[in-house]
């Protein structure tokens, strides 16, 4: 006889829902890439380099939470079903 303790993930949805999901954490990546690109061109611009730093912590901030969304996608989600 085994006990079934009932340890499985608090938060599930559809395999069309985690796609969803996963296809936003991409395009997070892909406008944080943009985003780089241009901040890399106007690096050497002359003025406040407060606006340089703003620009790569937004960037991180995208790729954190791309990082994040797939993560979700792919271990609460049916992505790989």
């Amino acid at each position: 006889m085994s006990a079934d303790i009932g340890v499985g993930p608090f938060l599930a949805f559809s395999h069309s829902a985690s796609v969803t999901v996963a296809e936003v954490a991409f395009l997070l990546f892909m406008i944080a890439g943009v985003w780089i690109a241009v901040a890399w061109l106007l690096w050497n611009r002359p003025g406040p380099s407060k606006w340089n730093h703003f620009r790569m912590i937004v960037a991180g901030t995208l790729i954190a939470v791309g990082g994040l969304l797939l993560i979700i996608a792919s271990y609460w989600g049916q992505l790989f079903t």
